[in-house]
């Protein structure tokens, strides 16, 4: 098995293309992508979440993000809701990039998936904290290319199993402190 990194707003092209067997990267279902891709089961729940530098304390809710600088992915559908709130929205090509760049003070905020911002500061050790709740709740699934059933099926029983046996409850604990699946 080879793990890739490929810029987000890429990543579909290169699926189709069969670049790659599947996309596991926090990749919203949404019916916009269903016609693009085959989705296995659910994975995880995530949201919009608006993060900040930990030492600030002007954006506490969505609302105050007007006018400020904020962080998404290229091609996410965070874009959209940061538009929103500010038409200063910086387009980065990771959200790990983007995370980075809130504690130095280059952007106010960042609106990612609230694992990958969760992981980083538990695992990075970033100086950020999260504003709020999620402004949206997503199903994630990973993205396999539409011609290849037999992969999702396979995908949605190893799934299903550690599900069943506690194993996802247990990484699910271990990386962001609550179930993903579940939330």
């Amino acid at each position: 098995m080879l793990a890739e990194t490929t810029p987000w707003e890429t990543i579909v092209a290169g699926l189709q293309a069969g670049k790659y067997d599947a996309v596991i990267g926090s990749m919203g279902i949404t019916e916009k992508r269903k016609k693009a891709v085959l989705f296995t089961k659910p994975y995880y729940h995530s949201g919009a979440q608006i993060f900040v530098r930990e030492g600030n304390r002007e954006i506490k809710t969505a609302e105050d993000m007007k006018g400020k600088k904020i962080g998404v992915v290229k091609a996410s559908t965070y874009k959209d809701e940061a538009m929103k709130h500010s038409k200063k929205v910086k387009e980065y090509t990771s959200d790990v990039v983007a995370l980075q760049d809130l504690p130095t003070g280059r952007i106010d905020a960042v609106i990612t998936d609230e694992g990958v911002g969760d992981h980083a500061i538990k695992q990075d050790d970033l100086k950020i904290r999260k504003v709020g709740k999620p402004l949206t709740m997503d199903k994630m699934g990973i993205a396999l290319n539409r011609n290849n059933p037999g992969l999702e099926m396979e995908i949605n029983q190893a799934l299903n199993q550690i599900i069943e046996n506690g194993t996802y409850e247990k990484i699910s604990q271990k990386w962001f402190n609550r179930n993903i699946l579940s939330d």
